[in-house]
């Protein structure tokens, strides 16, 4: 299974994003579940990292793991920065629906 949780800032910005955890494998081969959300999660991250007027922290320490923290966002940046979300919000919800034995997604606000 693949936990996916992001947390949201008050402001409704993406703040984190962890993923932990393999789909399913079948033969030893990545089902596509799994395929899915390393390449949407592996292409954000790069899109966030190169992106003027986004600072970002990340780390994937093991396969199968990611973190991602979005530590400012310029003016500048935000309707594009919400936008790039959406569109994984998207992605991920899709993936979910597709594979729910094999995805969970959670969003939670950021704890104060």
């Amino acid at each position: 299974m693949i936990k996916i949780v992001l947390t949201f800032a008050d402001s409704g910005l993406l703040e984190t994003l962890t993923s932990q955890g393999h789909a399913n494998r079948t033969n030893d081969l990545l089902n596509e579940a799994c395929a899915g959300v390393s390449i949407l999660l592996r292409t954000v991250a790069r899109l966030f990292s190169h992106a003027d007027g986004l600072s970002v922290v990340g780390s994937a320490d093991e396969p199968g793991q990611l973190l991602l923290s979005v530590t400012d966002v310029s003016d500048g940046c935000l309707d594009w920065y919400r936008g790039a979300v959406d569109l994984l919000l998207l992605g991920l919800r899709d993936l979910a629906e597709e594979y729910p034995d094999s995805i969970k997604i959670e969003s939670k606000l950021r704890k104060r």
